[in-house]
């Protein structure tokens, strides 16, 4: 195992227990390797409200602000839209960040945390369609309908488990809300 993986592991271990348990993380010396490191560096989108934003104004940025100053230290930020391919190859296969925020929690790349937060979804549709869709496991759902999720999401894992695996059925919603838009400004 690499110096940079251990390091990143013992960083991430310190960074949970902030996380987790901050009474105890409180009374935790933090190594003087990460204090000198002079800053966590988090990799974040800049436009997705409200988990994160540039301004630092989204939970995401709370979270992680929290998990610095338990270890003692400050943020400092590589944004980058998460719709784009190539996420972890351009951010810790770079060494651009020490934490990336707003991942799943199976993501067999990464060395990852308990979830610290759970999401809902919901299905969003046209009402002039005809869909009818109460659940993710509706059958019509399942089989006659593709689907937009973002590519980097929770949801894709959420659509798996309800036996959505069709290759095909899900696109990534970049595209979809492009021409959505795109059709509505022609209508106006």
């Amino acid at each position: 195992m690499s110096k940079s993986s251990v390091f990143k592991q013992t960083l991430l271990a310190i960074a949970l227990a902030a996380v987790v348990f901050p009474v105890v993380a409180e009374e935790v010396q933090v190594p003087a390797s990460i204090k000198k490191m002079g800053s966590l560096r988090i990799c974040a989108d800049p436009g997705n409200m409200p988990l994160s934003s540039d301004k630092g104004e989204g939970f995401e940025n709370k979270i992680a602000t929290i998990i610095a100053e338990g270890m003692g230290t400050h943020t400092s930020y590589f944004y980058r839209p998460y719709l784009e391919r190539g996420l972890t190859r351009q951010t810790f296969d770079n060494n651009e960040c020490d934490i990336l925020m707003d991942m799943s929690p199976d993501d067999e790349r990464m060395m990852t945390t308990m979830p610290v937060y759970k999401s809902t979804f919901v299905l969003a549709y046209r009402n002039d369609k005809g869909i009818d869709i109460r659940s993710f496991d509706d059958s019509k759902l399942l089989n006659e309908y593709k689907v937009g999720v973002f590519q980097h999401s929770a949801i894709r894992t959420v659509l798996q488990e309800h036996g959505f695996n069709r290759a095909n059925s899900v696109v990534r919603v970049l595209f979809l809300t492009m021409q959505i838009c795109s059709q509505t400004a022609h209508r106006t």
